[in-house]
């Protein structure tokens, strides 16, 4: 079966949060398995999963471009405030009101090596990443979830990404740049 997923709705302060994926347990404060990164295999009928939703990361910082009227997001050049592990970074689809339509990576970020986080998820009105940099070049990554509205997977993106086992590619993709997957440890890559 399919379930919906990368949407967010408003929390109790008025926050927007973000679907993040499922847990089996309620009340969880992080997913147990992925959105469109995980393959499910229900042994139980009786089986309850719980949506998780959690609010954008704060380890980002927000590039306006005035020409479309939108936001980048990109990676903080230092990541000190991340201490717990297997961090989830929720990239939003908005910011101060605008929307945010691509990830940018100007230069290869030395924050991935000690970084944290194990999963990123890209909320849908995500339409691109890239940059000299790659995305998420040499990043410990293991888990991504990429938003159905993506329809570019910028250069070097995930060059060294070698904990990624799987990725869903959304079939609105049109456009994987040069040596996107280089040196990725990606093991089974659906489209």
């Amino acid at each position: 079966f399919h379930i919906s997923s990368n949407s967010y709705k408003t929390n109790a302060n008025g926050d927007r949060v973000y679907f993040a994926g499922w847990a089996t347990t309620e009340n969880a404060t992080k997913p147990t398995v992925f959105a469109r990164s995980t393959e499910l295999t229900i042994t139980d009928s009786q089986q309850i999963f719980y949506a998780v939703y959690m609010e954008a990361s704060t380890e980002l910082d927000y590039v306006y471009d005035s020409n479309t009227d939108t936001y980048a997001a990109q990676l903080k050049d230092e990541l000190n405030t991340l201490e717990e592990e297997n961090y989830v970074l929720v990239i939003p689809n908005t910011y101060d009101g605008k929307d945010v339509t691509s990830i940018y990576s100007p230069n290869y970020f030395k924050a991935w090596y000690s970084s944290p986080i194990k999963s990123i998820i890209i909320s849908e009105g995500v339409t691109g990443f890239g940059g000299p940099g790659g995305a998420f070049k040499s990043s410990p990554v293991e888990n991504v979830t990429l938003p159905n509205s993506l329809k570019e997977i910028g250069q070097l993106a995930f060059d060294g990404c070698n904990k990624i086992s799987r990725l869903i590619i959304p079939s609105g993709v049109e456009t994987i740049k040069s040596n996107a997957f280089q040196n990725c440890g990606i093991g089974t890559l659906f489209i």
